[in-house]
């Protein structure tokens, strides 16, 4: 910090600043982290860790249309940022955008190798909200087989009930509250 107030044109240090303010245990500070990472983005456009970190920042913070923007930014500069793909899926799932998330979720499953787990089980997330409940059935029966965690559970017991299956609901609900006690 000390550098940077300085030397005003060392504008490469705002982005591990940025970082540093997030990264900060019991309490970050996300807003020197959206100012540093502002700074830094302002400094250098092209850089997609930048404006990444930026739009998961916005993300935390459920600025939603931002993190979109920023998200469709760093997808612009490297399409397939797995990532960005990832966070873009869950921002339109939380602006209600379902459709959207459905096709950015397939993207990182065509895609293969990284976040499909977690991209089956955003998408089964949007296809239950648009009641294509034999789709999200699928997709959290692919996602179960990828990860294991209480949030696949949970969606997994709501489909069960959904489709009155009780017992099964239950299981997958209380398999849930085993895994996450807390």
């Amino acid at each position: 910090t000390a550098v940077r107030d300085a030397v005003p044109e060392f504008a490469d240090v705002d982005f591990a600043l940025g970082r540093y303010a997030l990264d900060v245990p019991l309490q970050p500070d996300q807003d020197e982290a959206l100012r540093r990472l502002s700074a830094a983005r302002a400094a250098f456009p092209e850089s997609p860790a930048i404006v990444a970190t930026l739009a998961d920042l916005r993300r935390d913070r459920e600025e939603w249309t931002d993190a979109l923007e920023a998200y469709d930014t760093t997808l612009m500069l490297v399409p397939t940022h797995r990532d960005a793909l990832l966070g873009r899926t869950v921002t339109l799932s939380h602006l209600a955008r379902y459709d959207d998330a459905v096709s950015a979720a397939t993207r990182i499953i065509d895609l293969g190798n990284w976040f499909t787990g977690e991209a089956y089980y955003w998408r089964a997330w949007n296809e239950y909200h648009l009641a294509r409940i034999a789709d999200a059935r699928a997709d959290t029966d692919r996602a179960k087989g990828l990860m294991h965690n209480a949030s696949v559970l949970v969606l997994s017991g709501m489909i069960e009930w959904h489709e009155r299956r009780l017992d099964d609901s239950e299981a997958e609900l209380q398999d849930a509250l085993t895994l996450d006690a807390g």
